[in-house]
């Protein structure tokens, strides 16, 4: 393939904080590919005002039917062809590309085309500036990881942590911050309209918790 693709990171969903960069790569390429997996598509909220080309919709499912496997292999060809006609291509992804990003999904897919990374403002980068927590200094150490892979042991090595995708067990996660001393709090759906952003490990009672959402924790220090 003689084009190229970019994987562009746009931040967490608020305009702001889109990199200049990323919007000299998105007017100045041939297509945008937008990933979207369901009604609302906040990766297009936030680029679309410096859209110049074409502009494809991906489907990225979580729910895995039949016929959306079947729209994503014919935008995969059609990617696939617009880069053999020797055209750029941008794919845009909330937050940064190599971040629980489906850009790494599409980029598996495309062996041997060059790709250059734009970066993008990690949601919890963003988090932690709202919540007004400090995540590392000095030798400090912080850990990443998801609602699904979070054990307690982690606690012991790590001075801060971010949990992504604690939508279904925030209440208990937060529970545990707390008890073994660390101050943080929750975000979610960070940089859209409709925010929430809860010190003191709180969680929205008789609601259920959006998916985009994620706590950031820092032990107490002594």
């Amino acid at each position: 393939m003689n084009g190229k693709l970019y994987g562009v990171g746009v931040g967490p969903g608020d305009p702001e904080l889109l990199t200049v960069k990323a919007i000299r790569i998105l007017q100045e390429v041939d297509a945008v590919v937008i990933p979207k997996g369901g009604k609302e598509s906040v990766a297009y909220q936030v680029v679309k005002p410096y859209l110049r080309g074409v502009v494809l919709f991906l489907p990225f499912s979580m729910v895995g039917r039949k016929d959306e496997g079947e729209s994503f292999e014919r935008g995969v060809t059609r990617i696939r062809e617009f880069l053999a006609e020797g055209k750029r291509v941008a794919f845009v992804t909330l937050g940064d590309p190599l971040l629980y990003s489906t850009f790494v999904v599409l980029w598996r897919l495309l062996p041997g085309v060059e790709v250059e990374i734009i970066p993008g403002v990690s949601s919890f980068q963003a988090a932690a500036a709202k919540l007004k927590i400090p995540l590392v200094q000095g030798k400090e150490c912080l850990a990443i990881l998801s609602g699904e892979s979070f054990t307690e042991a982690v606690l012991d090595s790590f001075e801060s942590i971010v949990v992504f995708k604690v939508n279904r067990q925030c209440k208990l996660l937060c529970e545990t911050l707390r008890k073994r001393g660390f101050v943080g709090g929750l975000v979610s759906r960070l940089g859209w309209k409709d925010e929430v952003v809860m010190q003191d490990f709180k969680c929205p009672q008789g609601q259920e918790l959006d998916y985009f959402s994620l706590l950031v924790a820092r032990k107490q220090r002594p």
